[in-house]
């Protein structure tokens, strides 16, 4: 927050300086004001006093003169009455009419003379705004001259020498004091030029002289006509003049251009005296920050003198010089940022033809730092020049006489000790008028003001364009050439461009802001923020909104999925023209990415999909990172000749690395949020279009829920860091990844589960019923499975495996083991109710007497087209039955005998007790209860009763012991199966 600066006129003794309600920088400001209040009444009392010293002087000296004047009167009266006499008068006449024609001569000669020395005028003005070096053209000019005027060359050295080292400012000041010189020559030289009579009649042998006089005072006069609105141009020019870089910059290459400088001897010196470094550093910033100083009051003295060569020229007052400063500063601030790409182009191509022309966000943040540079240089200008030193320096422009001006008479090629006698009185004796006292304080402070006000908005709507790359708006009266060409595609600026831009603009502003009296600089600082914050803000959220295309992506390569093409992925352990390349000439990484996509299963379509996401993510992890910069950074200047409460310190750092991080961090949280929730509702409802699809197959719905699972897997594994809580992150996908489970479950069980069910059920063979017979036991019991069911096992596993090993998460396999154990369930248990071979022989008979009824009657009520269907169908299935060794048969074929019927059973009791080992791990849940009552219906069927004790002495029942045998058998092959272990 700013000092309040306590009025010095209300205090009247120091105890009311020192009272308690004055903090410790408020005295600190009273001293200082005090101390220029008492510099200020000093230096008027001075300048007072030496006038009133300089008219003493002079009444004295022309006292003086005044009696001398009186004594050689008496004299001169004394003598002309001797001399009254009449031959005494006539001489006179004659003499006089000789006078006559002397005196038109001398006319001629003053003319002349007058025209020569405007002739020089001319030329000394446009040696001093010319650009070229002095010492170059007097260079220049010796190789072509010859060797007599080797004498005049070194006369005008030390001049050329003199006026190389002179600045901007004190060249357009003395280039105006030659202006208004020529301005007067030209009045004196219209005001007395001799009547044509004289000249056509009594000075007829010099007419040509005159008329080639004429025509050079001419010449001069057009040539001084241009040279006024150079001039002009030049004050403006140095009026408007900052660095072309930023301001924050000077020092650094400043630094730069010392350490290339000394680099060699620096570099000795930091080995040998590595403990001086902290030193050395510390004499370098002051060092620099001396140079900043001069640098900032030399440019301050050529502004000075650039105003009063302006004053001078134009015969301005101070109040008209702070209007024209300050309407050059506007312009120069608005010309800023009008500036379009063509002609920043044009120009960069002229100027820096070795760099390259992509410069666009250097060059619009060279552009914000400039017109804030004119707008701070233009408050600590002013209030540096008023209200003393600008009507100082006028006061001083007419306390003498033009001609007697020293730096006029130093000024070779006017050659004033030559030239001056001849010009007249209005010339020899002339002073500029110039008011400097026309303008106060409260009314420099009220323009200013003012000023600071409009400027403020200038500076706040260029700024805002550059940020968005918008070009300037053109004026109401301006051609219409620029709209009606076609419009241009415009970038934003990068985020981290714009965080760039930020620190040195506020960087700029907390360093120069301070400087400045009179003006709050929290509010433009709050502005600036504003202004930035909208822009950072606005950048976020259009790059976390590009999360959209990864789900345009997705949806791209699901309106193009071709089956075959699109899901096609390298297998891990490689196949036909697929095998992974294990030459590491160019080192392991490739070989290492290629593994991994393989194990992943990333396809061609998957990868697209994660380096979209990938890329999106990169830029997400950058805004993070310039979040965290914006947290880091420091905004404590230090300054020697500034001073700042810790609570204004304080505030700042509050504002701007903690609330603005924070509003930055909140936007990106609230938009990731809802770019994952949009991406969710995406990928959600390409889902649900393809799963409610009736013209795409199960097969090709199974493939694309593979695709859509890698795709959230990726996703979900490559969250942003600052997403870890997002509620959207984490439940993108969860509502649809079942549903794709199931459609994965359902394609990979479908190959295995259908020949499972044509081969494997309809066996009416138990292979390997001699090894059951056990010493020791009446009842005799399997103790492996049947080989088909092992190799529906094993088919199982290799399908999952060819889908990819990558899919198979705990809640996959889940719903796997789950729908394989509804499909076995429901098959097996449609067999063992409808298959005779199964049934006991009463059973049999009459479900064979109610066959035959219920087939009577639907011959009787079918066509005969739908006969001949079903009777294809049923040869069809009985062709399947007999396919696989020749020892399947149809169930119809021949009949089982009792001890066959009851050894199938048991043998499907324990296939079935085994597939429960594997799919039965979720019996408690509910999930695999079809397994469970399919094994209570067939152990019903075996012939074993529930309380049958072995003769083992062991204690078990058959059913016990079957469940033991299958979970011992379970446990050695269970590794075999791999995914489904």
């Amino acid at each position: 927050m700013a000092i309040t600066e306590p009025d010095v006129g209300l205090l009247t003794s120091s105890a009311q300086i020192f009272a308690s309600n004055h903090t410790l920088p408020q005295i600190r400001a009273i001293h200082k004001s005090l101390h220029v209040q008492v510099e200020d009444k000093a230096t008027r009392l001075r300048t007072q006093v030496g006038g009133s010293y300089r008219e003493l002087l002079g009444t004295a000296e022309t006292i003086v003169k005044m009696r001398g004047d009186m004594e050689g009167a008496q004299s001169t009266l004394a003598g002309m009455g001797g001399r009254c006499g009449r031959a005494v008068v006539g001489g006179k006449v004659t003499a006089l009419a000789s006078f006559v024609d002397h005196e038109q001569e001398q006319s001629a000669l003053s003319l002349a003379a007058r025209a020569r020395l405007l002739e020089a005028c001319s030329r000394t003005v446009g040696r001093l705004l010319s650009r070229t070096n002095p010492e170059l053209a007097a260079q220049t000019a010796g190789k072509t001259s010859s060797k007599g005027g080797q004498t005049a060359r070194q006369q005008r050295h030390g001049h050329l020498f003199r006026q190389q080292q002179q600045s901007w400012g004190e060249r357009l000041i003395l280039a105006s004091k030659v202006l208004v010189l020529s301005r007067l020559l030209l009045s004196s030289i219209k005001d007395n030029a001799p009547p044509a009579s004289h000249t056509k009649i009594k000075l007829r042998p010099a007419a040509l002289e005159d008329a080639a006089v004429l025509a050079s005072i001419e010449a001069s006069k057009k040539s001084l006509g241009s040279l006024r609105r150079r001039l002009r141009d030049m004050i403006e020019v140095v009026e408007r003049s900052v660095p072309t870089t930023a301001s924050d910059k000077t020092e650094a290459n400043g630094a730069d251009d010392e350490e290339d400088d000394n680099g060699s001897l620096d570099g000795e010196r930091s080995h040998r005296d590595g403990d001086n470094d902290d030193n050395s550093n510390t004499r370098g910033q002051h060092d620099r920050t001396s140079r900043a100083k001069s640098a900032t009051a030399t440019a301050r003295d050529d502004l000075l003198q650039a105003l009063c060569a302006h004053s001078l020229a134009t015969t301005s007052g101070a109040r008209d010089v702070l209007w024209q400063l300050l309407h050059v500063r506007s312009q120069a601030m608005a010309l800023a940022f009008e500036l379009d790409d063509d002609e920043h182009q044009h120009h960069h191509a002229q100027v820096l033809d070795d760099q390259p022309l992509d410069c666009r966000a250097s060059w619009k943040a060279d552009n914000v730092l400039r017109g804030l540079a004119l707008y701070t240089k233009t408050l600590l200008d002013v209030q540096s020049l008023l209200p003393h030193r600008l009507p100082e320096a006028l006061l001083g422009l007419k306390r003498r006489a033009l001609l007697d001006d020293e730096t006029l008479r130093q000024v070779d090629g006017l050659r004033l000790d030559v030239y001056a006698r001849w010009c007249g009185e209005d010339v020899q004796y002339f002073k500029p008028y110039i008011r400097h006292d026309d303008l106060d304080a409260a009314q420099a402070r009220d323009m200013l003001a003012k000023w600071a006000e409009r400027g403020s908005e200038v500076l706040l709507s260029g700024l805002q364009r550059a940020l968005e790359q918008k070009p300037a708006p053109a004026l109401a009266d301006a051609p219409s050439a620029r709209e009606q060409q076609p419009p241009v595609m415009r970038r934003h600026l990068d985020l981290n461009a714009i965080v760039d831009l930020r620190t040195r603009v506020l960087q700029l502003w907390i360093r120069d802001s301070s400087k400045a009296r009179g003006f709050d600089p929290s509010e433009l600082l709050d502005k600036i923020r504003s202004v930035f914050s909208q822009q950072m803000l606005q950048v976020l959220a259009t790059k976390v909104g590009k999360l959209r295309l990864v789900g345009s992506e997705v949806a791209a390569t699901l309106a193009s999925w071709q089956d075959g093409i699109s899901d096609m992925h390298a297998q891990l352990w490689g196949g036909s023209g697929s095998a992974i390349d294990t030459d590491l000439t160019d080192g392991a990484v490739p070989f290492v990415r290629d593994v991994i996509a393989r194990l992943h299963g990333r396809s061609d379509a998957v990868a697209k999909a994660v380096a979209s996401y990938v890329t999106w993510r990169h830029v997400v992890d950058d805004v993070t990172a310039v979040v965290e910069q914006l947290r880091r950074q420091r905004w404590d200047i230090d300054i020697d000749d500034i001073v700042e409460d810790e609570d204004t310190i304080a505030q700042r750092q509050q504002l701007l690395s903690r609330d603005d991080p924070q509003t930055l961090h909140d936007r990106l949280e609230a938009a990731l949020e809802a770019a994952f929730q949009e991406l969710n509702t995406h990928i959600a409802a390409e889902w649900a279009t393809v799963s409610t699809s009736n013209s795409i197959s199960a097969t090709t719905k199974g493939n694309i829920a593979m695709y859509l699972v890698r795709v959230l897997r990726e996703i979900r594994s490559r969250r942003p860091a600052s997403s870890s809580s997002s509620t959207a992150m984490n439940q993108l996908g969860l509502q649809i990844i079942p549903e794709l489970h199931a459609a994965i479950a359902q394609v990979v069980v479908a190959q295995p589960v259908e020949q499972f069910a044509a081969k494997v059920l309809t066996r009416k063979i138990v292979a390997g019923r001699p090894l059951w017979d056990v010493v020791g036991q009446d009842t005799a019991l399997p103790s492996t499975p049947s080989p088909g069911v092992f190799r529906f096992m094993r088919e199982l596993s290799t399908s999952m495996g060819n889908a990819g090993v990558d899919l198979w998460s705990a809640a996959a396999v889940a719903r796997l083991k789950q729908q394989v154990a509804e499909q076995l369930s429901g098959q097996w248990t449609t067999l063992l109710e409808t298959a005779d071979y199964l049934q006991e022989a009463n059973e049999a008979a009459t479900k064979k007497t109610n066959g035959t009824k219920e087939t009577k009657e639907t011959e009787k009520t079918e066509e005969n087209g739908d006969g001949e269907e079903k009777q294809e169908n049923g040869s069809k299935e009985d062709g399947e039955e007999n396919g696989e060794n020749g020892d399947v048969q149809t169930p119809t074929s021949s009949a089982l005998t009792e001890d066959q019927r009851r050894d199938l059973l048991r043998q499907w009791l324990f296939d079935i007790a085994w597939l429960r080992c594997g799919f039965g791990a979720n019996d408690a849940a509910g999930k695999t209860k079809g397994l469970a009552e399919l094994e209570d219906a067939v152990f019903q069927r075996t012939g074993l009763a529930e309380d049958q004790e072995a003769n083992s002495g062991t204690g078990k029942t058959p059913r016990q012991r079957v469940t033991k045998a299958a979970q011992e058998y379970w446990k050695k092959t269970a590794l075999l199966f791999g995914l489904l272990a």
